[in-house]
């Protein structure tokens, strides 16, 4: 890919005449010549004492491409960086990566922490280039969740609660005053005080909120 054509030269003792001949047709008469055609040249030097000389030369073109796969996991909030899977061959001679914000990198193995296309470009040894696109997606979006908190009167318990729950939900928990915990997103309570919630979703990302319960079943 870096020349579209050869030189071939004869390079013994002066002659008094050259015949080049080679692949479609081609025919010289000159010392030196320049072929672009795949396949054998041949050529015959004639000397001074009518002695000739005969010999042959392939010329052979190599435009194949490097071999190039990517592939890259998905940014979430525990894995904040990822390094994209570079498969080439052992043509592969240079890199150039392309991505979101101005990312350049001329390395094979990179680490990024940006979602969005990443485009790289490898140079075979044989000049010849292949371009992959890559896109790194990501998933940070957080759980969410509605808290409410009823007050505990002499003519109820308290009551937690938590509604308008959003998010691929893992786990979650309640904790609160003497060493309260539930997994539920509701439950009875019967002391006053601070009860916070936590979501853990299936990204890594999780979301923590509270409430007060207030207290009011005591006798004046």
């Amino acid at each position: 890919c870096r020349t579209d054509s050869a030189w071939l030269r004869y390079t013994g003792a002066d002659a008094t005449s050259y015949q080049w001949s080679g692949p479609s047709g081609l025919i010289s008469n000159v010392r030196e010549i320049r072929s672009g055609l795949p396949g054998w040249h041949r050529l015959v030097a004639i000397a001074n004492n009518g002695c000739s000389y005969e010999d042959s030369v392939y010329v052979s073109i190599d435009r194949s491409l490097p071999i190039l796969a990517l592939q890259a996991d998905t940014i979430t909030c525990t894995r904040t960086t990822v390094s994209p899977t570079v498969a080439t061959d052992s043509t592969a001679i240079a890199f150039h990566w392309t991505g979101p914000g101005g990312f350049s990198s001329h390395v094979k193995s990179i680490q990024v922490g940006n979602s969005g296309i990443y485009t790289l470009t490898v140079i075979a040894a044989n000049g010849c280039s292949d371009s992959a696109i890559l896109n790194i997606p990501s998933d940070t979006v957080h759980p969410g969740a509605f808290l409410q908190a009823d007050t505990i009167t002499c003519k109820q318990i308290g009551k937690i609660q938590a509604g308008m729950i959003t998010g691929n939900i893992i786990r979650m928990q309640w904790v609160g005053p003497g060493g309260f915990s539930i997994q539920s997103p509701s439950s009875d309570v019967v002391l006053g005080g601070t009860y916070t919630f936590t979501l853990w979703g299936t990204n890594g990302c999780t979301f923590t909120d509270s409430v007060l319960v207030i207290q009011k079943d005591r006798i004046p």
